[in-house]
């Protein structure tokens, strides 16, 4: 998709919950360009309300809390640094 200042990379997209009002959207995209997503979603049209990340790489968000953390273990290091 070309944006403003740069093209992207594709990305698959697939409606997750539907209704009058709004819809989920689920991306997966393979850069993460400073706010990509909201702006490939305005260049078709849509408007973004509220974002949640749950993966990056192969780590996923899983049950952790909004403004919580944990430690990576060395296997979960070891998977990034080869991605």
């Amino acid at each position: 998709m070309k944006l403003k200042e740069y093209k992207t990379q594709p990305c698959e997209a697939q409606v997750i919950k539907e209704n009058p009002n709004n819809c989920w959207v689920e991306l997966i995209i393979t850069e993460g360009k400073n706010r990509q997503v909201r702006n490939m979603l305005e260049a078709i049209g849509h408007k973004v309300y509220r974002l949640k990340r749950v993966a990056i790489g192969p780590l996923e968000l899983g049950d952790l809390k909004a403004g919580h953390y944990r430690f990576l273990t060395s296997q979960e290091l070891r998977m990034l640094q080869s991605s």
